[in-house]
């Protein structure tokens, strides 16, 4: 037990930050705020005092009805939010750092320990390259599992509901009708998108550790790759491909916002200009990480930069 929690601890404080910041949100502030009747009528007696705001349409409407009884719903308006307005939408920015945190602890610790020719003089090559690349990898279904766990408090606080008209009127852009339709299925949706982003990210890192073979130098690389290839989206995306070919593709090429399908009418398209990335990525590790000699060179030395 000592040992998981000694090799997994970074993956444990970002799963309980994670989980306890979702909850929080969902439990405190939203059901405060959108739920509790109590709360809402509070807010619209104070509110609607005002001159300025008694003739408006919210407090006309709050006038006619009179008080709220206690608001529903439905799971993906409250899914939305989460995303959208709860502590947890900076992932969108610095899921690519954490990823990287957690996947390069293990190779780097091989690759800057002079651990690799011990491991090779017991193993091939190959299979010391797969099963190091592999370790890495593992780390794709972290963020899937919180947020999927997440989804399952979104569906205790929604109580199953799925009708997203009321999610549709608030205009929420994030989750447009298209992909709001799917109702229980949006889940599914939104966990492959997210693995196949997640998969870039720690390809990004595998590339970064091999520039520089310094664990802490190699996660800001990562990250610095990770903007760079955002900031290429949107110049491609506006400048381009817009610009020039008039073509909108603008939110498919957006590498940060991923949460976000508005704009995205082509689930394949999003999805596929992903994977394609991938394919990338993956060549350009090949190239870098095939050569068994220079490998073991480049980790002999801590602060060894690409050779």
């Amino acid at each position: 037990m000592k040992k998981f929690l000694k090799n997994n601890y970074l993956v444990i404080i970002i799963f309980i930050i994670c989980i306890f910041l979702g909850y929080f949100y969902l439990f405190g502030e939203f059901k405060s705020t959108y739920l509790n009747s109590d709360d809402i009528n509070n807010a619209f007696e104070m509110m609607c005092q005002s001159d300025e705001m008694k003739t408006s349409k919210e407090c006309q409407d709050y006038f006619i009805n009179g008080p709220y009884e206690d608001a529903e719903r439905d799971v993906l308006f409250i899914f939305y939010y989460l995303l959208d307005s709860s502590p947890l939408r900076i992932l969108s920015f610095t899921m690519s750092f954490l990823i990287s945190l957690v996947s390069l602890k293990k190779i780097s610790t091989i690759f800057n320990n002079g651990q690799t020719k011990l491991y090779l003089t017991r193993e091939k090559y190959s299979v010391f390259i797969k099963k190091t690349l592999l370790n890495s990898l593992k780390y794709i279904f972290l963020f899937p599992i919180i947020f999927i766990i997440l989804y399952l408090g979104c569906l205790w606080l929604g109580k199953g509901n799925f009708d997203v008209s009321y999610l549709i009127d608030s205009s929420a852009s994030m989750i447009p009708y298209q992909y709001a339709s799917l109702g229980p299925w949006f889940i599914v949706l939104f966990t492959y998108s997210l693995i196949i982003n997640v998969i870039i990210y720690i390809l990004l890192g595998l590339i970064s550790l091999r520039i520089v073979n310094n664990y802490y130098v190699s996660i800001i690389i990562s990250y610095i790759l990770f903007l760079v290839m955002a900031i290429s989206g949107e110049i491609f995306g506006e400048l381009i491909f817009y610009e020039c070919f008039n073509i909108d593709i603008h939110n498919y090429l957006n590498f940060i916002g991923i949460f976000e399908f508005s704009d995205i009418p082509n689930y394949y398209l999003y999805t596929g200009i992903r994977i394609l990335i991938i394919f990338i990525l993956t060549g350009i590790i090949y190239l870098l990480y095939r050569n068994k000699e220079k490998l073991i060179n480049y980790t002999e030395k801590k602060w060894e930069i690409l050779k």
